[in-house]
């Protein structure tokens, strides 16, 4: 049994621990928090502690806090035998070499507190200091019973960059549709199948050769319609960009 150290309360960490907590594989020695906040969302049977600097032995301490605390917290911890993990898409290994073991476990996924995710479903993006870290690392993804990939951090950073466009800025666009769609009192249900259809085109590496709309018309009349209704909200220039984007379509 391969025993789990989680550094800091968040999003990640909630569903780390959940997933942990399911396998027989692992057992969870403590969680560190600063903070009480979101602690009374994990179970009652995980021990809290608020001193970073006496973690008890674990074979994996996995740091899960910002990216910009990452190294901060690193120099902080004091263990012996043990893995230390980030989970960045963003941060380099080397953040962590203060650690005589170390590595990253970054799970190419977006995480909330509502949904409980199965992580069989969720490639994971490895990287160790050594050889032996790498294996155990990638024990750990075996006994976790994901897909593991090992990529170094100039190349991991690339997976984030795409991630940040097929997450982060999807969700924003579609967020927007959601109060165009609320604003003008329109039938949200007309818009999943579309919604549905733009997935499954970049599912079949379709998305470029089959992008449609005005701007790749070069439409002029109606871009001009649209940002007459837009012109007073903060999404024009939102707008502006992505039409000049897709009439350049190129990187």
């Amino acid at each position: 049994m391969l025993t789990i150290s989680l550094i800091a309360s968040g999003k990640l960490s909630y569903n780390l621990c959940e997933v942990f907590s399911n396998n027989e594989n692992f057992r969870i020695i403590e969680i560190y928090s600063r903070q009480k906040k979101n602690t009374n969302l994990f179970s009652k049977k995980i021990k809290f502690t608020n001193k970073i600097e006496n973690l008890r032995k674990a074979d994996f301490y996995f740091i899960l806090c910002n990216d910009d605390s990452i190294k901060e917290i690193s120099k902080k911890i004091n263990v012996e035998g043990g893995v230390v993990l980030h989970s960045s898409g963003t941060q380099n290994i080397n953040i962590l070499s203060n650690q005589k073991n170390y590595g990253v476990f970054y799970p190419l996924q977006t995480f909330n507190f509502r949904d409980k995710l199965n992580f069989v479903d969720i490639p994971v993006l490895i990287e160790a200091n050594s050889k032996k870290n790498l294996d155990k690392l990638k024990k750990l993804c075996e006994l976790l019973n994901v897909t593991c990939k090992v990529v170094d951090s100039k190349n991991r950073l690339y997976y984030h960059l795409a991630a940040t466009f097929a997450n982060n800025f999807t969700n924003h666009l579609l967020s927007v549709t959601d109060e165009i769609i609320n604003k003008f009192n329109l039938n949200k249900d007309f818009f999943i199948p579309i919604s549905n259809k733009t997935i499954q085109k970049f599912k079949e590496n379709k998305s470029k050769e089959s992008q449609t709309g005005p701007a790749i018309r070069n439409d002029i009349k109606t871009i001009k319609k649209h940002e007459k209704i837009l012109e007073n909200s903060n999404y024009l220039n939102l707008y502006k960009i992505i039409t000049k984007s897709i009439k350049k379509n190129d990187l």
